[in-house]
């Protein structure tokens, strides 16, 4: 199940490694991340907004949609 030593052979650059925070792509594809769900969040709360604005949205649902 767990790594052995042969297969840390296999990846010279990883078997120096100490800490998963010695890896610069994990770390800039975890800042990522974060600004992605930031920006789709940003994006949900716009259509909320112009839903609620054009009267679509109520705090109750979607009620003008379905007239």
């Amino acid at each position: 199940m767990g790594e052995d030593e042969e297969s840390a052979d296999d990846c010279p650059y990883a078997a120096k490694k100490t800490s998963v925070f010695q890896f610069p792509h994990l770390l800039l594809g975890v800042l990522a991340l974060f600004f992605y769900v930031g920006v789709e969040t940003v994006a949900l709360e716009h259509w909320l907004i112009t839903l609620r604005v054009l009267g679509c949205l109520t705090l109750n649902g979607m009620h003008g949609l379905l007239r």
